[in-house]
């Protein structure tokens, strides 16, 4: 296992156009996310490497219901990895995100995960 399919067996349920990797397939269902891993802490000190890495990964969330809807489905999102088990920690608010070309709303957060690969 991999913390991306941890993530993703964790908030794959609440998406009916399910969650992606990067980039969603060309036409996809709605609503639907897609996750990226955009950076992260290192996971060196000074007594050398740590035995845990961190992901700082990025969801953009998509719907065709409205902005509310976008942001209710965030915040269902965020509720599934902040617990237990994955316990990942907001970077920030969610952003909107402008869906005109495609009529859909979206909304974007970033998380912290720590774990051990």
């Amino acid at each position: 296992m991999t913390i991306e399919t941890d993530i993703v067996d964790a908030i794959e349920d609440l998406f009916a156009g399910g969650a992606w990797h990067d980039t969603a397939p060309e036409d996809p269902t709605y609503p639907y996310v897609t996750l990226q891993q955009v950076g992260g802490a290192p996971n060196d000190s000074l007594c050398g490497d740590c035995d845990v890495q961190n992901a700082r990964i990025q969801f953009n969330v998509w719907s065709r219901d409205g902005r509310v809807a976008a942001n209710t489905l965030m915040r269902s999102l965020a509720a599934r990895v902040t617990a237990a088990p994955l316990r990942a920690v907001s970077l920030g608010g969610a952003v909107s995100r402008d869906g005109t070309p495609t009529r859909s709303f979206g909304t974007q957060q970033d998380f912290s995960f720590w774990f051990r690969p």
